[in-house]
């Protein structure tokens, strides 16, 4: 009995993982389906998620010292001029 139990766990196992899959797949196909201009697809634009969110606060994060840095930069160089 203990042989059938043993040589059924993997199967068990696989079957658990397919189901999971097969889950996150269909979760995967019904977005790729929503139409962009749909009330579900326009209110699923009008909020981000959480990687979306970090993604968009790290790139205006990064802009904002990018200007800080050209504007020390401008500053820099406007010295160096007047040292001229």
């Amino acid at each position: 009995m203990y042989h059938l139990l043993s040589s059924q766990t993997p199967l068990i196992d696989a079957r658990k993982l397919i189901e999971t899959k097969m889950e996150l797949f269909k979760i995967c196909e019904k977005d790729t389906k929503t139409k962009t201009y749909s009330k579900e697809g326009l209110a699923r634009a009008a909020k981000l998620d959480p990687e979306e969110q970090k993604r968009a606060d790290t790139n205006s994060w990064v802009l904002e010292m990018v200007d800080v840095l050209m504007q020390k930069v401008d500053e820099h160089e406007a010295e160096v001029d007047q040292l001229r």
